[in-house]
């Protein structure tokens, strides 16, 4: 036996001491029906049940594979890695009938549960998805999941927080507003795609993204024909400022400068300029170090951080907009 706590073991010793004595597992994941009937021999569908029910019945059954097997923990990182999505998304539909040696993603989950489990699941969650998260205020990242350790749980959103399952049972529950300060891997659906049409045994489905900028092959694609855009594909203003700000060596003709340009309509040899109302600019997401991010939290709590800009738990100033995403 190894008697080698992990950052996880500590965190549920503690925590349950808090938990056990206040709720119960029913109060905490909801009251489901997890017995899934069987299809009569003459049924050709998967039955269908409530989808939250799925999901929860998902992750344990993931929660199972994920503690005994090496091998699918080794899959998920990897597949997690390729961030096909601009996220470490795993979508099971994309992932279920990949190999991990001589079996399929899907067969090892049928394995611990049954056909028309998985079947049932497939059908109600359509964009079933694996998420491994990065939280940076603990360095917990995709790419230091150690995948020697088997207790990595399971992790499903409730009304209540983040459930998390462990060799396929429910252990605890991480309350709304809390992070957890151990690696655990995500169920949830995937916001990012959307399936043109379902699984099948024989094909994998056909799936499009809800924004061009979600697609990564296109973003890199992208990236590497962008020397041979067209003036009207990148604009001529931008172009023009181009012509003005193009260097790179701090001088006043330093590529820094296009914006004031762009905005002002200053040049290395005109300083004076009017704002031009016609450009708007969008900023798609901010990055900020989460050590501010929480001393802003906190200030702004306390009532100390009166920035009028900040309104509702949205940012704006005029004339941009900034818009957090994850």
């Amino acid at each position: 036996m190894n008697l080698k706590f992990s950052r996880f073991t500590l965190a549920v010793l503690i925590l349950s001491l808090s938990f056990c004595t206040s709720c119960s597992n029913n109060d905490l994941i909801g009251e489901y029906d997890y017995t899934i009937p069987t299809r009569s021999e003459t049924d050709s569908e998967p039955v269908a049940i409530n989808k939250d029910s799925a999901k929860v019945y998902f992750a344990k059954i993931l929660s199972k594979a994920v503690y005994e097997r090496k091998d699918v923990r080794d899959f998920l990182k990897k597949e997690a890695m390729k961030e096909f999505d601009m996220n470490s998304d795993v979508l099971y539909a994309l992932a279920s009938n990949k190999m991990i040696f001589n079996q399929s993603f899907r067969d090892i989950l049928v394995s611990y549960s049954s056909e028309d489990t998985i079947a049932a699941i497939e059908k109600s969650v359509p964009l079933l998805n694996i998420l491994i998260p990065s939280f940076a205020l603990f360095d917990i990242t995709v790419s230091n999941l150690d995948c020697n350790d088997s207790e990595i749980p399971i992790a499903l959103s409730n009304d209540k927080g983040m459930g998390l399952y462990l060799d396929g049972e429910f252990i605890m529950n991480i309350p709304n507003g809390e992070l957890p300060d151990f690696h655990t891997i995500v169920v949830n659906e995937n916001s990012r795609v959307i399936i043109e049409h379902p699984i099948t045994r024989s094909s994998a489905p056909k799936v499009s993204f809800i924004s061009p900028n979600y697609d990564k092959n296109r973003l890199k694609y992208k990236y590497k024909r962008s020397a041979n855009r067209t003036a009207e594909q990148i604009g001529n203003k931008a172009i023009e400022a181009y012509k003005f700000f193009y260097k790179d060596d701090g001088s006043k003709e330093s590529r820094a400068f296009q914006r004031d340009y762009i905005y002002y309509g200053l040049t290395p040899t005109n300083s004076k300029g009017n704002f031009n109302r016609s450009v708007t600019e969008y900023i798609s997401f901010i990055e900020i170090n989460p050590k501010a991010y929480y001393n802003m939290s906190d200030q702004r709590n306390e009532g100390t951080f009166d920035d009028p800009n900040i309104i509702k738990g949205s940012v704006s100033r005029k004339n941009m907009t900034f818009h957090l995403t994850n």
